[in-house]
């Protein structure tokens, strides 16, 4: 069996839309696809840490931090 796939545009070209339509559910869209094909990988953090994810300007970063930090970032500390 032969299968081939269609490259999709690239995150780039899907923020660089969104800036000039004001649309940002399909960077969204991939963000979350990204994120599900992580955690089926087993991309996440370690069993002593948890995710902490900025999403700003329409990007989302993730960290792994400790407990301790998420509660100095969460009570502003």
């Amino acid at each position: 069996m032969l299968s081939a796939c269609a490259a999709g545009p690239s995150m780039q070209q899907l923020e660089t839309t969104a800036m000039l339509t004001g649309d940002w559910s399909a960077v969204e869209k991939r963000e979350r696809s990204l994120e599900r094909r992580a955690q089926r990988r087993g991309k996440t953090c370690p069993q002593d840490l948890v995710s902490l994810c900025d999403g700003s300007f329409g990007e989302k970063r993730c960290s792994c931090v400790s407990h301790e930090t998420l509660s100095r970032v969460l009570h502003g500390y």
